[in-house]
């Protein structure tokens, strides 16, 4: 049985997430262009990415069957196919996005190299966040 403070730290460790791909998301942006030396590119182009990203992460957490729902006991266990599935549904949606607006201005470089960090970012939160949370919520 899962108890509503259970639900309530799922909840946050939710937020937490969206928060650490906002981040990883900005700062890829960030280095990636300047390690390159060149001019930062259109900034609504990226923020509309961005808000798609942060749009598939809710929609990831939506559709969560009840059975993948974040378990502090099998954290470890489910932590890979969780963050394939949260990478999977931004992926998705950065795609889609591309496609029905026919908008290409976004690097490949980039895109690559936040796909392979969003995942690893993913791996490592959930990973550990079991610890975590176990530490300083009981």
């Amino acid at each position: 049985m899962v108890s509503s403070r259970e639900i309530g730290i799922t909840r946050l460790l939710d937020a937490a997430q969206s928060v650490m791909i906002s981040g990883v998301f900005w700062f890829w942006y960030l280095l990636l262009f300047w390690v390159r030396q060149e001019p930062y590119p259109m900034g609504q182009t990226y923020a509309k990415y961005f808000i798609v990203v942060i749009l598939a992460m809710i929609f990831e957490v939506l559709t969560r069957r009840q059975n993948l729902q974040f378990r502090f006991e099998q954290v470890r266990q489910i932590s890979v196919s969780q963050s394939f599935r949260q990478t999977l549904w931004i992926v998705v949606a950065i795609f889609v996005l591309q496609v029905f607006s026919q908008d290409y201005r976004l690097s490949r470089v980039f895109l690559a190299g936040f796909i392979m960090i969003s995942w690893t970012s993913f791996f490592v939160f959930n990973h550990n966040s079991g610890t975590i949370f176990n530490w300083v919520f009981y």
